[in-house]
């Protein structure tokens, strides 16, 4: 017989029954103590189950094994905080027992709980204390008569077990079993197996009809587990969790629990290739005063990669308008990397795209935006090919099918196709012979084409500007004076 083992039982023959918890206690703190000092991780594994084990047997008692249960949830979860990685599948694997043997003892807590709620519906009747040394709740006798023989106070008076007393044994039972799960699946997204973490807090309890929940809490959660798949890309069983969290979004008042909203929703979007959407949220988010510096840049080279990746079209050139005025985008060095503003400002300025441009540009883009999509071509593929059509209608008048293939590197039949689609769209204005194969663009777009010129000439002419006067700021002054 292990010595732990032998201390538990010695704790359970006790004759002080009020006494047992503090017991259990240290015998807990003993044994993490213990390993702290030896570092045997094998033997604190042992005695942790030996622990557990005795902590969910039926002859203990259900108010007693949860308090054990909740002793070991907050001491173990402050003994792994700061413990090695190395040490890291040793933890994993307690909790991954400890849930194992929590989650049936969890039927019996609610089995108790809905025997306690039928009687709330019946006539009065005698009830004893459910703990051994409080009088301080009441619960049914019959359920809760102890093993261990002690005498019961036969004259108590007559009274039902109120809604508060049930559901505070409910709420304590499933507050453990969700401590447990959130450590563990730290754990998991500590080791980047973000599927696996999602999974272990999906498990949580947050429908239960005999706790209280938080919408906090429930908000916390649902956030968390779609941030957990976003990072493995399941954008579809992210969005499901997204919806809940928008339902109870707006009783909540936590400022982080919002931005974190808004900040998976964006990344949804972007995911399910909504780009344009996606960008509206990013911009938005990147000038929130209430993020970091960094992350409002992270959001703001997202919101300039999600508009580039966007279908052409009016939608996407008021965006680019509105990206490539933002002194930002023009002046953080951030956005000069992978050729980032040199496309941005191509796409707003109506210039055709080239190859070199596109791949630096691509060598910045994850994985999913890379994906491919119709006709073999991938989302950036689409978005180029796009907006290098717009660009050719700005410099022909017509174009045969052949030449329009030719210009955008692809066949006429593709060419085709894609004109015909975003002409259908209200993307492109213009007409197709496909007896005479041409293309022929409308002349409205040729003054939207100057406009946008003059507009880009006034935009470089104050960035000169800007330029001479942090140089010459005294000049600047008298000349502006006179």
């Amino acid at each position: 017989m292990s010595s732990v083992k032998a201390k538990l039982e010695q704790v359970a023959a006790s004759g002080q029954a009020k006494d047992r918890a503090t017991q259990y206690r240290q015998v807990l703190e003993g044994i993490l103590s213990a390993a702290s000092a030896s570092g045997h991780m094998g033997t604190l594994t042992a005695d942790l189950h030996e622990f557990l084990g005795h902590a969910v047997q039926e002859s203990l008692g259900l108010v007693l094994s949860r308090q054990l249960l909740q002793d070991f949830t907050t001491l173990f979860a402050e003994w792994a905080k700061d413990k090695a990685e190395a040490e890291g599948e040793t933890i994993k694997g307690v909790w991954t027992f400890a849930l194992a043997k929590m989650t049936p003892r969890l039927v019996a807590f609610d089995e108790q709980v809905r025997a306690s709620l039928a009687v709330l519906a019946q006539p009065a009747q005698p009830c004893q204390p459910c703990h051994p040394w409080s009088a301080a709740c009441t619960w049914p006798s019959v359920a809760m008569r102890p093993a261990d023989g002690q005498r019961r106070l036969a004259d108590r008076p007559t009274v039902r077990p109120t809604d508060r007393c049930v559901g505070a044994h409910g709420a304590l039972s499933n507050k453990q079993i969700s401590q447990a799960r959130e450590h563990l699946a730290q754990i998991y997204e500590d080791e980047e197996e973000w599927t696996q973490a999602a999974k272990v807090l999906q498990e949580i309890p947050l429908d239960s009809g005999h706790r209280a929940i938080s919408q906090d809490y429930k908000l916390r959660i649902y956030i968390h587990i779609a941030s957990l798949l976003l990072e493995d890309e399941d954008a579809v069983s992210a969005e499901a969790y997204i919806n809940r969290a928008s339902l109870i979004l707006p009783d909540s008042n936590d400022k982080l629990m919002q931005l974190r909203f808004r900040a998976c929703q964006a990344r949804s979007l972007d995911f399910r290739r909504m780009f344009l959407p996606a960008a509206s949220k990013l911009l938005a988010l990147s000038y929130d005063s209430d993020m970091a510096d960094s992350e409002r840049m992270s959001a703001l080279v997202q919101a300039v990669t999600c508009t580039v990746l966007a279908g052409a079209g009016p939608q996407r050139t008021r965006m680019l308008a509105t990206l490539y005025k933002d002194e930002r985008v023009r002046e953080r060095p951030e956005l000069k990397t992978g050729g980032l503003f040199a496309i941005l400002e191509k796409m707003y300025l109506g210039r055709v795209l080239r190859a070199p441009e596109v791949q630096e540009f691509a060598a910045t883009l994850k994985p999913h935006q890379l994906a491919r999509v119709s006709d073999d071509m991938t989302v950036l593929d689409r978005a180029v090919i796009e907006h290098n059509l717009l660009s050719a209608s700005h410099l022909y008048n017509n174009i045969s099918f052949g030449e329009l293939g030719s210009l955008l590197a692809i066949s006429a039949d593709q060419a085709e196709a894609i004109a015909t689609k975003m002409m259908g769209e209200g993307r492109l204005v213009g007409s197709l012979d496909r007896i005479d194969k041409l293309l022929y663009f409308t002349s409205s777009h040729v003054m939207p084409t100057w406009d946008a010129h003059v507009a880009g000439v006034c935009h470089q002419l104050e960035g000169i500007m800007d330029i001479v006067k942090e140089a010459h700021p005294d000049w600047v002054a008298q000349t502006l004076a006179h």
